[in-house]
């Protein structure tokens, strides 16, 4: 299968999120590569309301009753008043096109964190963040996929 630079996969996350927050009638700036936590810019143009959204992108973010995306080597949630889309390519081995799930998380809900230098922990909260080796992953479980999946109402509450 051929390869797609990482920084292509993650590009193509953020203007898919674009993309479909601008069929919400949203306006939309994405960031200069490179700025840190923030990827896109959202506004409200009928009344001034905006917000940060920081994106994530995987190829396949489903493993087993998981979803997992790469979120860096040092991750921390420092600023709760960024949004966060997980995008899922759902790539396939016979390269089938399909529609990219997008997964939301408000920066109001709590997220476990890793405690620092442990590996993989098993947690009960719907979500929650894992060192494997020295990266840092976001998990959603399965049973919890189906409340953040495609709800693009976190956004449109948040810009209301």
């Amino acid at each position: 299968m051929e390869t797609v630079s990482k920084s292509l996969i993650g590009v193509a996350g953020e203007y898919y999120v674009s993309f479909r927050l601008s069929m919400l009638e949203y306006a939309v700036g994405l960031t200069a590569g490179g700025t840190p936590n923030v990827d896109l810019v959202v506004a409200n143009p009928r009344n001034g309301k905006s917000i940060a959204i920081q994106v994530k992108t995987m190829r396949k973010a489903r493993y087993g009753d998981e979803w997992k995306w790469r979120v860096g080597t040092s991750f921390e949630i420092a600023n709760r008043s960024i949004y966060w889309a997980f995008v899922d390519l759902k790539e396939q081995s016979n390269l089938t096109p399909s529609e990219p799930d997008v997964y939301f998380v408000s920066p109001t809900e709590k997220v476990s964190e890793v405690p620092k230098g442990s590996e993989a922990t098993n947690f009960s909260t719907p979500y929650h963040l894992y060192r494997y080796n020295s990266d840092v992953w976001f998990v959603i479980e399965h049973p919890d996929s189906i409340r953040y999946r495609n709800n693009w109402d976190v956004i449109k509450s948040a810009l209301q």
